[in-house]
């Protein structure tokens, strides 16, 4: 069991012991009742990192001896916690326009999922911007889709609209 919570923005999975199974010493009636063994509680506070510990068993019956040493050593997944964010009104830029370009609509929000951490940082919300690309592209009325950069460690889930109607006189 755990007690404490992690880092902000952070998350402690399901731990992994080490031995994975232990051999008991008892009275056959106890021994067979016992369906998990515990450790005492691992404590988590303002964890950021994953973390191996070792933790005494936490033997409810005093009358069950462990046959071996009663120190596990557990380790603790710790990650950042994933969110969604959506983002808003991101301007659509032109580029390789070599004419004037009206494109409707105008912007694009996008739907991101990423570390919360990442999520909460105004620096890295600032690194998202859309362009729609004209190289090439002659006079005319044209749909297309909007290119949206994100930064590395963020994954875009959705964008609305997915379809701008670009003129190029």
């Amino acid at each position: 069991p755990y007690v404490g919570e992690p880092a902000k923005g952070y998350i402690a999975l399901e731990a992994a012991a080490e031995p994975a199974s232990i051999e008991l010493t008892g009275a056959a009636s106890v021994i067979q009742s016992i369906t998990e063994l515990k450790t005492k509680p691992i404590d988590i506070s303002h964890a950021d990192e994953s973390f191996k510990k070792e933790i005494p068993l936490d033997l409810a019956d005093p009358s069950v001896i462990p046959a071996s040493d009663p120190i596990i050593v557990v380790t603790i997944p710790v990650q950042q916690r994933l969110v969604t964010k959506i983002v808003e009104n991101i301007p659509i830029q032109v580029w390789n326009a070599t004419s004037a370009v009206s494109i409707e609509p105008s912007q694009i929000s996008v739907t991101i999922k990423g570390p919360f951490e990442s999520l909460s940082s105004k620096t890295i919300l600032d690194q998202i911007y859309s362009f729609i690309d004209l190289k090439g592209m002659e006079k005319g009325v044209y749909a297309r889709h909007a290119y949206v950069n994100i930064p590395v460690d963020l994954m875009m889930t959705d964008a609305v609209p997915q379809v701008f109607t670009v003129k190029i006189e």
